[in-house]
């Protein structure tokens, strides 16, 4: 599941998905594998994932750099169309202001 969990992640070009999944994933591996074990075999799983993942990081790394994911995280924030977005909603809003009023109070 962690992978299929990276590519989504990838595809999606979801920056939130990827950085809230690392910790996400690390909590639950702890839980399922590591609560209730003794400290050796703590630090032995600690010590074996580490190895998996330099193993691993440098096809990653591969992955990563060839994604959209990396293409718009290099971009400049003036760039993305969500700040035009953003911008004519406030605008919207500021012509409407007694609406949007009138909605805050609703809600």
């Amino acid at each position: 599941m962690i992978p299929v969990s990276f590519l989504v992640a990838l595809f999606t070009a979801s920056r939130q998905v990827l950085f809230m999944q690392a910790p996400l994933i690390a909590v639950l591996l702890y839980i399922r594998y590591l609560r209730n074990k003794p400290t050796h075999r703590k630090v032995i799983f600690i010590i074996i994932s580490i190895c998996v993942c330099a193993f691993f990081v440098s096809d990653l790394l591969d992955i990563y750099s060839n994604s959209y994911l990396y293409t718009r995280s290099s971009e400049n924030v003036k760039d993305d169309i969500r700040r035009y977005l953003m911008e004519d909603a406030f605008k919207v809003g500021l012509d409407n202001f007694l609406l949007v009023l009138e909605l805050v109070v609703i809600a």
